[in-house]
């Protein structure tokens, strides 16, 4: 395999570092050149982090900029003649795979990091769909994250090209930098009265931020010892009466290291719309924390209602609200579901997940 050349396209510099450096890195032999192009509408909070020039190729529905992005690939794919393109996420896949296409690139590998039309309803919804099923048509392989993103994919297309790792994420965890388990087992054996709550995400609304703050608002929630940290937003950019703010809710901003408030919180909610896999609950996970998720493709392939977490309705203050009263009210199920969501993250070992996805990349049968 030493006579391949790959070239990736994934959109934020932050996606880079969580789900492709990993990949990268772990095939560093494997292939003759990685090279990989990074897509944006500006400079993350998290550039720091990258050496290199990104190029954007995300839509904007800006016609000039689409065009100029649409010129700018063709180029580079046709520069850098690469025998694989892998292109990950829906809506920045589309110009990768389509150039590939034209370019007669042999390996043309979509990675799906969730199918966003699953979060919404009417004309857009169908746009998405469109979209998806067209990325799908246009690769020689798709990846999905986790194995109940496949099977939504599987009704949308009749390909059978659609595979997932299993049991989910497309990178896995790296059992040296999350998996402390001195400091989970004290989190276990000191329970307190206060029960904390860990939201790590952006300030759109799909992902249920907004539902969780006016959860966070409720009168149960406020006359109770309960606090949520909110990680990865400033106060400044979300789009509502800051005198509306739960007096209960903290906000962190953006975090380079995440593993003291994973550690310091007993769960970690992801109430989103619609979710690729969830990588933030495996992370909280692996610091023993329980999980709260909305009930869609994604998450529920690593929440197992009852068990290590719970599966909530999507789009719901009041399913938030209840689930987090329940976990007050019962600690004996919090600690039990805290230990159970710990031992569920052991099966995400990095080296796993990336062997995995290595098989998928260097496997011939995936040519057209």
């Amino acid at each position: 395999m030493r006579s391949e050349r790959v070239l990736h396209f994934i959109y934020g510099d932050l996606a880079y570092k969580n789900f492709l450096h990993p990949l990268i890195q772990f095939n560093k032999h494997t292939f003759l050149s990685q090279d990989v192009i990074i897509g944006g509408n500006g400079i993350d909070k998290s550039s720091k982090l990258m050496k290199g020039k990104g190029l954007h190729f995300g839509y904007n529905f800006k016609l000039t900029s689409l065009r100029i992005s649409f010129f700018k690939i063709f180029r580079l794919i046709l520069k850098k003649s690469p025998s694989i393109v892998v292109a990950h996420m829906s809506l920045c896949a589309t110009y990768p795979l389509l150039i590939s296409k034209i370019l007669k690139v042999e390996k043309r590998i979509y990675i799906c990091h969730g199918a966003p039309y699953m979060g919404y309803g009417g004309v857009l919804r169908l746009s998405l769909k469109i979209i998806e099923k067209f990325n799908i048509s246009l690769s020689t392989l798709t990846i999905c994250v986790s194995p109940s993103i496949q099977y939504e994919l599987r009704k949308i297309s009749k390909k059978s090209h659609i595979v997932s790792t299993s049991p989910g994420s497309c990178s896995g965890l790296p059992y040296e930098k999350y998996l402390s388990k001195e400091g989970v087992y004290n989190k276990f054996e000191n329970q307190r009265d206060e029960l904390k709550v860990l939201y790590i995400g952006r300030p759109n609304r799909r992902k249920g931020l907004y539902d969780l703050l006016g959860a966070a608002n409720s009168k149960s929630i406020l006359e109770r010892k309960i606090s949520i940290d909110v990680v990865g937003i400033d106060i400044s950019e979300l789009s509502i009466n800051l005198k509306n703010l739960p007096v209960n809710v903290r906000f962190h901003g953006f975090q380079l290291d995440l593993s003291s408030f994973y550690l310091d919180n007993d769960i970690v909610i992801l109430p989103s719309w619609h979710e690729g896999f969830g990588y933030a609950l495996l992370e909280g996970a692996a610091f023993g924390c329980a999980m709260i998720a909305s009930n869609i493709p994604g998450p529920d392939s690593i929440v197992i209602n009852n068990v290590n977490g719970s599966l909530i309705p999507a789009r719901s203050q009041r399913g938030i609200e209840e689930c987090i009263l329940n976990y007050y009210n019962d600690r004996d199920m919090l600690l039990n579901h805290m230990k159970n969501a710990y031992i569920r993250s052991l099966d995400f070992e990095e080296n796993k997940i990336l062997a995995q996805m290595t098989d998928f990349l260097t496997n011939n049968q995936y040519r057209t």
